[in-house]
């Protein structure tokens, strides 16, 4: 009796352990897809080093999607687990059983597939929230002058911008960084050196402040009517009535690139229609 008892406390269940991987697998899943949901745009999460609990967008990326593979294999031994009991859902003494669950539950899944890939709502106000989030995002921070300028070294960034080395140099100086080798230094290096993102050393050697350059340049057509109107101390009803008496079909979370969009303009036309009218 004792032997038996040994024998079972030794046993592995492999059963319990794809249950207890597919629960842990699920609970890393949905937490790196939040974090991803609510994050920045890739070139804004490396132009400010963006993180959450010390992982970047690209770690947390990553750690989503082995999470997915790991879910996707787990659930695969979980049903073959189960797949009698499973089975037994569908089919008894050879006859269909819950019919109606079986087929309300085919009916969420497809309505939910349809509806995002159609984009009407409710589905397309998750993806217009993501795009609100991002843009906002955005709207915080100096633009990077062309993507991924932060990996440049020096003298790319250089040439990159038109801007002279030595001037670069000088600049840098005069904010108390030193460049020993602009040839292999680059800009996230020098900036990570003093404590600092690319984006707030950017503000620095370019001269420029976040109010002269937030809303330009290539994250302008991202921005919703409602952000361009809180940057620009602009009421919100006021910018919608504008564009509204100008044909255009506008909400709230509506960005700039979709309003220009519907007239062949560019995102810039939409501001300074919204901007210009706002001050009269």
């Amino acid at each position: 009796m004792a032997e038996a008892t040994t024998q079972e406390r030794r046993s592995f269940r492999w059963r319990g352990l794809t249950s207890f991987v597919v629960t842990l697998a699920f609970l890393v899943l949905a937490t790196t897809g939040v974090i991803l949901y609510v994050s920045p745009q890739g070139r804004v999460a490396n132009w400010t080093d963006w993180t959450v609990l010390g992982l970047d967008k690209e770690q947390w990326a990553a750690v989503h999607t082995t999470s997915a593979l790991l879910f996707v294999i787990a659930s695969a031994f979980h049903i073959y687990f189960n797949w009698d009991v499973l089975v037994s859902y569908v089919v008894r003494k050879r006859r269909l059983h819950l019919k109606r669950e079986l087929a309300v539950a085919a009916a969420v899944v497809t309505v939910v597939f349809a509806g995002t890939a159609a984009g009407i709502p409710p589905f397309s106000n998750i993806a217009d929230l993501n795009d609100r989030i991002k843009a906002h995002w955005e709207s915080r921070s100096v633009q990077a002058p062309y993507p991924h300028a932060e990996d440049s070294r020096l003298d790319e960034f250089s040439e990159q911008t038109g801007t002279p080395l030595d001037v670069l140099v000088e600049r840098l100086s005069r904010a108390g960084i030193k460049v020993d080798d602009p040839a292999s230094q680059t800009l996230g290096d020098l900036a990570r050196a003093q404590g600092l993102t690319p984006n707030e050393l950017f503000a620095k050697i370019s001269g420029e402040s976040k109010s002269v350059t937030e809303g330009h340049g290539m994250g302008l057509g991202r921005l919703t009517v409602e952000v361009l109107c809180g940057q620009n101390g602009i009421p919100l009803e006021k910018a919608l009535d504008i564009l509204r008496r100008e044909g255009y079909v506008v909400e709230s979370g509506t960005t700039l690139k979709a309003l220009a969009e519907q007239k062949g303009i560019t995102p810039a036309d939409i501001k300074d229609l919204i901007v210009e009218n706002a001050a009269e």
